[in-house]
């Protein structure tokens, strides 16, 4: 079963990613077959802008991009309240999320 989401909501997206210098939020850091790169996970904060019918979800991220995602998506998750607390200066604010959907 999906979890719900509604216009509002903040989620936390865990994304992969490949480099070969990990960022400092980096998490879950494991080195490539041959060793030049590293395979690790980011937290994205977003919120999210629109809920379509076809299980999809739209989000804004910081930098007011718009992206569009299968509200079923293991990496997708709402926030927890503390998480919420704790990394308030990482998710969008409304109001850029308000200009990115105009």
């Amino acid at each position: 079963m999906s979890a719900l989401f509604h216009p509002g909501d903040y989620v936390i997206y865990r994304k992969q990613k490949f480099s070969s210098h990990p960022g400092p939020h980096a998490k879950g850091i494991r080195p490539c077959q041959h060793g030049d790169f590293y395979s690790y996970e980011v937290d994205k904060f977003w919120l999210v802008v629109d809920v379509e019918s076809a299980n999809k979800v739209t989000v804004c991220t910081r930098r007011g991009k718009r992206l569009t995602l299968n509200a079923d998506d293991p990496a997708l998750r709402h926030a927890r309240w503390l998480e919420r607390f704790m990394f308030r200066h990482r998710f969008p604010h409304t109001h850029d999320a308000a200009s990115a959907r105009a």
